[in-house]
């Protein structure tokens, strides 16, 4: 028999070594956690169509649903020619798509970045325990009058051949609720707001093969309809005195709720109804 004459600080010096091999294999696969828990990247896009959108959409579903420890973190960037709020109410309507299909809206993050020339959206991945993503934001100054955001209303709106498409055109209420809010942190504002009815303008071919212009206005209970949801939207909120709504005419498409922003002092802003081509008056 092999007999080995170890002394006591080689026994020592070798169950040291034991030790620590066992404690890297036992705390190996939380290094290689920790190096994989960290914000991924999944999306970035400009403007793309309602399908396309969707689609794109469906994806980030995808991993929400296969990761439900993982929140998706939207930085957004609004064209320099949109409104200030085209970026929000675009969130709006992406966060409204993955709550319908059951997302807790608390893993669904916004961040509003400075305006680009093209709108543009990133989608990142947050795992738990990791940050949010930064970028320069988004400083929107009201020191004089300013279109806060435009959003359609269907009235007698059918042509919706997709889910975003039918959240975005019943985007209303959602879209005044935040311009509220917002002029809620501005006492010293005044809120305008602009109720176009729709002619929902489509062309067809009659019998001779020669093109048809076909309208279909919404009548004036619809128009009135628009404007008592937009009122009691302020009114619920306390702000009633402070925002003017108003009916300015048609719009040569579908029905259209504009929302501007007045700082004391600014000009009062005139409507502009594309139906008949004749500028609408503030009473």
């Amino acid at each position: 028999m092999l007999k080995l004459n170890l002394s006591s600080a080689t026994i020592k010096r070798f169950a040291f070594i034991v030790l620590i091999l066992w404690l890297c294999s036992v705390t190996a696969p939380y290094s290689i956690y920790a190096q994989v828990a960290e914000a991924e990247q999944v999306d970035e896009f400009g403007k793309w169509s309602d399908e396309e959108l969707q689609a794109r959409l469906d994806n980030i579903l995808i991993r929400l649903n296969n990761e439900p420890t993982v929140s998706a973190q939207f930085l957004l960037s609004r064209g320099e020619n949109q409104t200030p709020g085209a970026a929000r109410r675009l969130f709006g309507i992406m966060r409204g798509y993955l709550i319908y299909h059951k997302i807790d809206r608390s893993r669904l993050l916004a961040t509003f970045c400075k305006p680009q020339p093209e709108e543009n959206t990133q989608i990142w991945m947050i795992p738990p325990s990791v940050g949010k993503k930064t970028c320069e934001p988004d400083i929107i100054v009201f020191d004089k009058t300013v279109l806060y955001d435009s959003v359609f209303h269907a009235n007698n709106y059918f042509g919706a051949t997709t889910r975003i498409e039918e959240i975005a055109h019943s985007w209303t209420v959602p879209t005044l609720e935040e311009f509220a809010e917002l002029l809620r942190l501005l006492p010293d504002a005044k809120g305008y707001v602009f109720i176009y009815g729709g002619t929902n303008v489509y062309w067809t071919r009659d019998s001779r093969d020669r093109t048809k212009t076909v309208r279909n206005k919404d009548s004036p209970t619809e128009i009135r309809k628009m404007t008592v949801m937009a009122s009691e939207v302020f009114r619920d909120r306390g702000l009633r005195s402070r925002v003017v709504v108003h009916e300015a005419g048609y719009r040569d498409s579908y029905a259209e709720i504009e929302m501007w922003i007045v700082p004391n002092g600014g000009r009062k802003p005139v409507p502009s109804r594309t139906y008949p081509k004749v500028k609408a008056t503030v009473d």
